[in-house]
């Protein structure tokens, strides 16, 4: 505040917001921490405010006495491997009782209680280091700096267990939300391993031969079920990858708050690995009209660019107000035999290296590589890029040997 106050340029407001943060980070000041308020800007709170922080992250959800007591009859049920109940998942879309959700994960991802231990936490060198630079930079405004930790544990454990995959990174994205929800760590482990296979199959190998896969299943998916979004999209030349990064890669953990992401997950344990796809398309057909080409002129990759921050900024907006509205949509998906049928088609005809047919440009696509949204863009005032970098970031920290 002081620094607004001094009117300084945007530049040095925000390096000086930055600087706050790292000092802040790096000293331990009592309970001094630092939160990212609604627009992204950082305030600090005293130990007084440190008791709502909680309830921010995880607001009771509203249940109602007969969703109460359906909870309830389930919880004294012995639990069980595979699909749930059909009264069960309909209650997961109108909200989880906090107090089921870590048995309604467990099951949703195969984990009994007689869970084998996290093993000998031993792995390669090089792989505890990146562990050890990651760790810090996880969710630094939600995971406890205590629970680093645990978070330590569980991504030695998973790596160790999983050498031909070892570790990766946005792996520890995954792992920290198990960690907060304060899983034991077998649990946390096995919660890890379960999430990568059900819903990230092959995304984390040295070739990343899943994650390519699916990233051409979903362009093949938007170009059909979606056809005027997709349309959008092939006009910017927007890289699917940059759409596909956090849903496919991190499960939704890097773009949207951790409230939002348990929701997410929530409708995921019930309806499996499709969910994924599901809640994408779901926000791709609420907020994909951000991609929508401009008539007047800029350089190609910023239209991207500022698209790409339009559309997060969308669905976050979206999310934060209304996450019912997106899982209300993304279910409707998944009442749609005919995009799993077509998904699970790709998948199985999928060959390495194949490339979505490009449909003809619309006449609102410059030949000489110039798109409009010039005045948008400025008017973000050089805002992060968002999905894009994000998509960039897949490629370059990975750090597998075929990128």
């Amino acid at each position: 505040r002081k620094a607004a106050d001094e009117s300084l340029s945007r530049e040095d407001f925000v390096q000086r917001l930055v600087d706050f943060r790292t000092l802040v980070d790096r000293e331990d000041i009592g309970e001094l921490t630092t939160l990212d308020d609604e627009d992204g800007w950082f305030a600090v709170v005293t130990p007084t405010d440190l008791l709502a922080k909680h309830d921010s992250l995880f607001p009771p959800e509203p249940i109602d006495g007969e969703q109460r007591a359906l909870w309830e009859a389930w919880a004294a049920t012995p639990a069980s491997a595979g699909p749930p109940p059909q009264f069960v998942c309909d209650l997961v879309y109108r909200g989880v009782m906090t107090d089921m959700r870590r048995r309604l994960w467990r099951e949703g991802l195969g984990i009994t209680e007689g869970v084998a231990g996290a093993g000998e936490l031993i792995c390669a060198p090089e792989i505890c280091r990146q562990i050890d630079l990651d760790i810090p930079r996880t969710m630094p405004s939600t995971l406890p700096k205590q629970s680093g930790v645990q978070l330590r544990q569980v991504l030695i454990a998973v790596a160790s267990r999983n050498p031909a995959v070892g570790y990766c990174q946005s792996m520890n994205m995954i792992a920290a939300v198990f960690v907060i929800l304060e899983f034991s760590l077998p649990h946390a482990v096995a919660g890890l391993e379960g999430a990568l296979q059900l819903f990230c199959p092959g995304y984390h190998g040295p070739s990343m031969a899943g994650f390519r896969r699916d990233v051409f299943v979903l362009e093949c998916i938007v170009q059909r079920f979606l056809p005027v979004v997709h349309q959008h999209l092939s006009e910017l030349e927007v890289p699917f990858v940059g759409l596909a990064f956090d849903p496919f890669l991190c499960l939704y953990t890097k773009v949207f708050p951790l409230r939002v992401v348990i929701r997410f997950w929530d409708v995921m344990m019930v309806e499996g690995a499709n969910a994924v796809f599901a809640i994408l398309l779901a926000l791709l057909e609420l907020q994909g009209h951000c991609f929508k080409a401009p008539e007047t002129f800029v350089e190609r990759e910023e239209a991207v660019q500022a698209a790409m921050v339009s559309f997060e900024n969308g669905v976050k907006r979206t999310a934060k107000t209304d996450v019912g509205r997106i899982l209300e949509v993304a279910r409707s998906w998944l009442d749609r035999s005919e995009v799993w049928v077509e998904l699970q088609t790709l998948r199985l005809n999928y060959v390495e290296g194949s490339t979505v047919p490009k449909r003809p440009r619309s006449s609102t696509a410059s030949s000489d590589n110039r798109l409009g949204l010039r005045s948008v863009f400025a008017a973000a005032g050089g805002a992060a890029a968002g999905l894009l970098e994000a998509g960039r970031e897949a490629i370059e920290h990975l750090g597998h040997q075929d990128k």
